[in-house]
């Protein structure tokens, strides 16, 4: 080289080397130190989840609605996703089972699921829905079930309890 800058070059070639090495300085790990390395991976959801419930307060005895919308961000059909209703411990019945499948879900398309829980006594109870595919597990962002007191009705007695 003749010492030439070119246009618009504010560092030369060692400047650039040295980056160079510095870069594969933050990568390169001793063999004396690999027993203290974690590795991993990230998998990108597939699925989006989301959760509505009623507005507070829930009255006691009287069925409400928990709603999950289930939306495919992928670019593959998923077949066999199984949604469950996790609630928190507490007397909560659910009024048919806890798990729902769904057959198929194509790309950009979405599924709706709902549950019917009727709550035994007043509290605060977290509520959220677990969806399975394959391997892959997510859940939603959790929701409050807020139930005011109330009178106990019979009518809650059947169902999937939630202790």
């Amino acid at each position: 080289m003749s010492g030439r800058r070119l246009p618009g070059r504010r560092f030369g070639a060692s400047a650039s080397l040295a980056v160079a090495v510095l870069a594969a300085a933050a990568v390169w790990v001793p063999a004396a130190a690999a027993e203290n390395v974690v590795t991993g991976h990230v998998l990108v959801a597939p699925i989006t989840i989301d959760v509505s419930i009623p507005d507070p307060p829930a009255p006691v005895g009287k069925d409400v609605k928990i709603r999950a919308e289930v939306d495919n961000v992928g670019t593959a059909s998923l077949d066999g996703i199984t949604l469950t209703l996790r609630l928190d411990g507490g007397a909560l019945l659910v009024r048919r089972s806890p798990e729902i499948v769904l057959k198929a879900l194509r790309p950009g398309k979405q599924a709706k699921a709902a549950w019917a829980v009727c709550p035994l006594r007043s509290g605060s109870y977290v509520v959220l829905v677990q969806a399975s595919v394959n391997d892959f597990v997510l859940e939603s962002p959790a929701r409050l079930l807020i139930v005011s007191e109330g009178k106990h009705d019979k009518s809650c007695k059947a169902g999937w309890h939630f202790p």
